[in-house]
């Protein structure tokens, strides 16, 4: 065999080898996109939104300053059922009110509150906002005051990448201080509170490929 034909062999050979090789990369990435595409092109992009429920609501709802137990805001919890490779956002906001009152005479507008506003997610505290009102002392006394602030909240959550499930999510709030006499925190009949939740994919388009 001369040497111009050994060459050509091995020449045979190595292009034998590499078109085997894009044969099977070509193969590999085809069946993946294959198990992408739907009917209207690659179904399993990330970011996009696969599911929203929200809930508005105007009833009338307050807690009070003896209200050190923590409860649900009424009419604020979703259930939601996810698709897998995905994660959920949520977000709540709300105008609400704090009513400060006092009977007593001679009262001179010394005091503090707090209120906590949270979102749950599978019974666990995931956001929470506070609603703090602090009165220093006046030199003016009063009989029998009353005052009301409006508060706007704004809560948000992003979860890490979901399994498939149902997943509950909930607006809670409880009064942790309180020195004035009365104070209530209610929600707003006229804005409505809101709370909404939406599933978004979260997927990989190719899996790692070994060679």
């Amino acid at each position: 065999m001369g040497k111009g034909t050994a060459l050509g062999v091995l020449g045979l050979l190595i292009g034998a080898g590499g078109l085997g090789f894009g044969i099977y990369i070509f193969l590999t990435f085809g069946a993946q996109i294959a198990d992408l595409e739907g009917d209207g092109g690659i179904e399993c992009d990330s970011g996009r939104i696969l599911e929203t429920q929200k809930v508005e609501s105007t009833v009338n709802d307050d807690i009070w300053d003896f209200d050190t137990t923590i409860t649900q805001m009424k009419n604020m919890n979703i259930s939601i059922t996810t698709h897998g490779e995905s994660y959920l956002a949520m977000r709540f906001f709300a105008y609400l009110y704090l009513y400060i009152k006092d009977e007593s005479a001679g009262v001179s507008l010394l005091g503090r509150c707090d209120f906590n506003i949270s979102i749950y997610f599978n019974d666990k505290s995931v956001s929470v906002a506070s609603i703090t009102h602090h009165h220093e002392q006046s030199p003016v006394s009063y009989d029998n005051f009353e005052v009301t602030y409006t508060k706007p909240i704004y809560l948000e959550y992003i979860t890490a990448s979901l399994y498939a499930g149902t997943y509950n999510i909930k607006v809670m709030w409880v009064c942790i201080y309180n020195s004035f006499e009365n104070a209530q925190l209610a929600t707003n009949n006229v804005a409505p509170s809101t709370l909404i939740v939406q599933e978004i994919a979260h997927c990989q388009l190719f899996a790692p490929i070994g060679f």
